[in-house]
């Protein structure tokens, strides 16, 4: 009796582990081609960003965009003596570190943007400027000009922008940077007057 007994419990443990083992390779395969589809789409979303996040592809793919590509070159953040090139997206868009949110944006703005160039439906720019004035806070342009807000980095900076952006007393609107700045990320003025 006790031989049955040890004979089942055997039995059990060897099903038991035969259980596992057939529940770890269903596991692998369909984890594995999962995994591996994942990090192909991954590598391919990451080789499809680095084109797209050119001013040029903005600029030069989209032609309702001749007018804002062509008011970008003609400002500081195309042309500067430290030689920087700010790109669209680093303005228009949420930071490239929040990844999932930043490709969301992405994926929603370029869409909506392809929409619009397939169907034709007619590109104010005038009107599209006011909207994007109303989303660009201190905090898109505080992403690079963080040093701004250091006194003891760049006392002169701070100084000027402390009553405006910084420092501003209780009750009293704090100055959008787009205000003081207009031409920063576009020199629209000069090139709407060049046009008419």
């Amino acid at each position: 009796m006790e031989e049955k007994k040890e004979e089942v419990k055997g039995e059990k443990k060897i099903g038991g582990l035969y259980c596992l083992c057939c529940l770890i390779r269903k596991c692998i395969v369909f984890f594995v081609p999962g995994f591996v589809a994942a990090l192909i789409l991954f590598v391919i979303i990451n080789a499809a960003l680095i084109p797209t996040s050119k001013a040029e592809f903005c600029g030069e793919l989209c032609h309702e965009m001749d007018e804002v590509y062509t008011s970008w070159q003609a400002s500081t953040h195309a042309k500067n003596s430290s030689g920087i090139e700010v790109e669209c997206i680093e303005c228009h868009l949420p930071p490239k570190d929040k990844f999932f949110t930043h490709l969301a944006a992405k994926a929603y703005t370029g869409t909506k943007d392809a929409y619009h160039h397939i169907v034709g439906t007619e590109y104010n720019a005038k009107e599209i400027r006011k909207k994007v004035e109303e989303y660009m806070t201190n905090d898109v342009c505080l992403r690079c000009h963080k040093n701004l807000k250091d006194s003891d980095q760049n006392e002169i900076a701070y100084d000027l922008h402390k009553e405006m952006v910084f420092e501003v007393p209780e009750g009293e609107e704090v100055a959008k940077c787009i205000e003081c700045h207009k031409d920063a990320g576009h020199v629209r003025d000069e090139v709407e007057t060049e046009e008419e």
